[in-house]
């Protein structure tokens, strides 16, 4: 998968987690330059939601912060270029709290800044003389403390529901069995509807590529067969609260047959091909091309 549609997935996805949480920016400028960090967070003191949903990612947003996330393993460089757009973006919030009037001036931030990777070998982390913090776990390398920058290798993360979220930025295989275990969680679970959304909108831009290589193939089955399984618990639980309320089974099977309906004229909304929803609802070419909502 090309870093533009990993890119446009995690800051679209993530921009609409971490909203509940605070004020998000997406790539904000930092310099004279026109460079860009890609998302920019900062804590909201009274908000009603608990990051404790997010996990680990939950506590890397507790502070003011950018987060810079990467489809391949990060280069040499790329840290370089991150730690010096930190370092801007840091001079450009104290240059203005300074302009400030004196009563309405507030200590600037110092914004912690977080390189998301799958992979980070073990001569970058000499080179940049990262060390691993025992309160953060394993996969989790942090440069020297005037840096303010910390490197998550995504796929050393111990596989645990605490680093799910940030497993589903992973490539391949971690990602497959991250979007598994998604499907896995109650129903209900916290941002669990809306990430599957953005995997849909991923799965889209993924398919509509040419000349896929293997991994990106394998990524579009496994995100096919994610809405597969949500299809099925979604109409699963549509026929537990029919039996709960008492329903006839012809009542049951209209409401089974309006929720397919708003399934499929969501991922028709959504982007997706009416082959691919057709495979997934288990309608017909004729039937979805009458779903769709004429302008």
């Amino acid at each position: 998968m090309p870093r533009n549609l990993h890119d446009s997935f995690a800051k679209d996805w993530m921009k609409e987690m971490l909203s509940d949480f605070g004020r998000v920016e997406v790539e904000r400028e930092v310099s004279s330059e026109v460079q860009t960090l890609d998302l920019i967070f900062s804590p909201t003191e009274d908000s009603p939601y608990n990051r404790s949903a997010l996990g680990l990612l939950g506590r890397m947003i507790e502070h003011p912060c950018a987060l810079e996330p990467f489809r391949n393993g990060v280069p040499e460089w790329e840290i370089c270029n991150c730690r010096h757009k930190r370092f801007n973006l840091s001079c450009e919030l104290h240059r203005l709290a300074k302009q400030k009037p004196n009563n309405q001036k507030s200590t600037p931030f110092n914004p912690f800044l977080w390189i998301l990777t799958p992979t980070f070998s073990k001569a970058l982390q000499r080179e940049f003389k990262t060390e691993l913090r025992s309160e953060w776990g394993p996969g989790i390398y942090f440069l020297p403390s005037p840096d303010h920058t910390a490197i998550v290798v995504i796929h050393q993360l111990p596989k645990t529901l605490e680093t799910l979220w940030l497993r589903l930025l992973g490539r391949d295989r971690v990602q497959a069995d991250a979007i598994a275990e998604l499907l896995a969680l109650p129903m209900d679970h916290p941002y669990r509807v809306e990430t599957m959304h953005h995997i849909l909108v991923l799965q889209k831009n993924l398919r509509v590529r040419q000349n896929r290589n293997t991994a990106i193939n394998e990524v579009i089955m496994s995100l096919s067969t994610a809405y597969k399984k949500w299809y099925a618990d979604t109409l699963e639980e549509g026929r537990q609260i029919g039996l709960k309320e008492g329903l006839l089974q012809i009542g049951l099977q209209e409401g089974v047959q309006q929720e397919r309906r708003s399934i499929a004229l969501k991922m028709i909304v959504a982007g997706s091909s009416a082959e691919f929803v057709a495979q997934v609802t288990g309608y017909s070419i004729q039937e979805i091309r009458a779903i769709i909502p004429s302008d």
